[in-house]
């Protein structure tokens, strides 16, 4: 298995702009890409009060994240363009690890990290929601359905309608 080490002052290639959650063999992990963040969000990434809910809508999952008292965030998540081969369920008492990273888009530097492990029965319920997930392998189906519902709701919007949270 390769290791790939993540350390903060270093740059980290190949990071588009954005928020980008995705779950692979080792975990699942937060990438948050955004110009130049202040100190503030600096200090709301690594250290501020994680909040995490997902919610399924029209057989689409979103994650939704908030660090302190920033905005919440979303970042869909489809299985068939996952990085997991495998999602594995953890151990009772155990939940996902969640492996956060604020990246500096303007310099691709990694500025803030840090991991979260998740609540077992909110890992094992998302499990169940990716497992129940309909196949949806046409990246301009996805493109097409994703953009409808980001017409109809905002992020606010689905955060308010979430009834999954760690």
């Amino acid at each position: 298995m390769k290791y790939i080490a993540y350390e903060v002052g270093k740059p980290i290639s190949g990071i588009p702009a954005g928020i980008h959650f995705d779950i692979a063999d080792d975990g699942a992990y937060l990438i948050i890409s955004i110009n130049r963040p202040t100190a503030k969000e600096k200090q709301a990434y690594s250290h501020g009060l994680f909040q995490m809910k997902y919610v399924v809508i029209d057989g689409m999952i979103f994650t939704l994240f908030r660090f302190g008292t920033l905005p919440w965030m979303d970042s869909p998540f489809n299985r068939e363009f996952s990085k997991a081969s495998i999602i594995k369920r953890p151990d009772d008492g155990m939940g996902l690890s969640l492996h956060i990273m604020l990246v500096d888009s303007a310099t691709s530097i990694l500025v803030a990290q840090r991991v979260i492990g998740l609540h077992t029965k909110f890992s094992n319920d998302f499990i169940d929601a990716i497992q129940k997930q309909p196949l949806m392998t046409d990246q301009y189906a996805y493109s097409i359905k994703l953009n409808k519902l980001y017409n109809q709701f905002t992020t606010d919007q689905m955060v308010d309608i979430a009834t999954h949270e760690n």
